[in-house]
C-alpha cells in the first residue's frame, strides 16, 4: 500500500473503503499474515504521501464516515452521486462547495496524511496599546477577525 499518484490512490482507496463497510472494521488483513488500521495511521510511519496511498484515502473516507460522523456518509454519498471526481482533492474540493460540515472532515483526513486544511488569516485587527508590565486580559477577541474557511 505504498505511494502511487493521486488518481490510484482515490481508485483503490475506494476499493478497500467498501470492504470496510461490508465488513465494518477498518483493520485491512494480509493473506500472508499480518494487519493494518486504516483508520488510525498516521503521520511518521512512513507513508506520509497522503492521497497518494491507498489505505490513505481509505482511512479517510472511513473515518468521516464512521460512528463518531455518521452524519457524514449522506454527504459522502451526495459528493459521489453528483460529481464523478478522480482523486480525493477532487472530492475534497466538491465537499466544501456543496456546503458540507469541514472541521470534523478536515482532521479525519489530516489524520490519514491528506492535509488541504487552509491557515487562519486575520484581518482589521485593532491597534491596541497598554501599558508596559501590565496584564491585559481579553484585550482583543481574535475570534471577531479570523477567517478559517474549514472551521
Amino acid at each position: 500500500m505504498g505511494a502511487s499518484a493521486p488518481g490510484c490512490g482515490w481508485t483503490e482507496g475506494w476499493a478497500h473503503i467498501w470492504h470496510m463497510w461490508t465488513t465494518n472494521d477498518p483493520i485491512r488483513s494480509y493473506p500472508g499474515g499480518g494487519s493494518v488500521n486504516l483508520e488510525t495511521a498516521t503521520w511518521g510511519d512512513g507513508y506520509d504521501e497522503g492521497d497518494e496511498v491507498e489505505g490513505r484515502v481509505a482511512g479517510a473516507v472511513w473515518d468521516i464516515t464512521d460512528s463518531t460522523n455518521d452524519d457524514s456518509w449522506n454527504d459522502v454519498w451526495d459528493v459521489m452521486w453528483n460529481v464523478n471526481c478522480g482523486t480525493f482533492a477532487e472530492f475534497w474540493s466538491q465537499w466544501k462547495s456543496r456546503g458540507h460540515a469541514k472541521h470534523g472532515p478536515v482532521a479525519s483526513i489530516y489524520q490519514s496524511t491528506i492535509d488541504y486544511n487552509t491557515w487562519p488569516t486575520f484581518s482589521g485587527l485593532p491597534n491596541v496599546t497598554t501599558a508596559e508590565d501590565t496584564p491585559v486580559n481579553n484585550a482583543i477577541d481574535l475570534w471577531a477577525y479570523a477567517y478559517d474557511p474549514e472551521s
